[in-house]
């Protein structure tokens, strides 16, 4: 993992390595995976969120900057 951000629900997205975003459900129980995005071609460096929390905008050392729509 070479980002990460926790959401207001308790639940995170990380960046990694590869360029997968993930998204992330926590529970104190149970730790599932919702989505896996791969846009990127390199590390993903940063992840940044809008107050709601419905878009997410990563940035990866291969130049790119992706904006998510976290609610589709």
């Amino acid at each position: 993992m070479s980002a990460i951000v926790c959401l207001q629900n308790g639940g995170l997205i990380s960046g990694g390595a590869e360029g997968e975003i993930r998204v992330w459900s926590i529970d104190p129980t149970v730790q599932r995976m919702k989505t896996n995005l791969k846009e990127h071609r390199s590390l993903v460096s940063c992840i940044i969120l809008s107050q709601d929390d419905k878009r997410a905008v990563s940035v990866s050392t291969d130049g790119s900057c992706i904006v998510w729509d976290l609610e589709n």
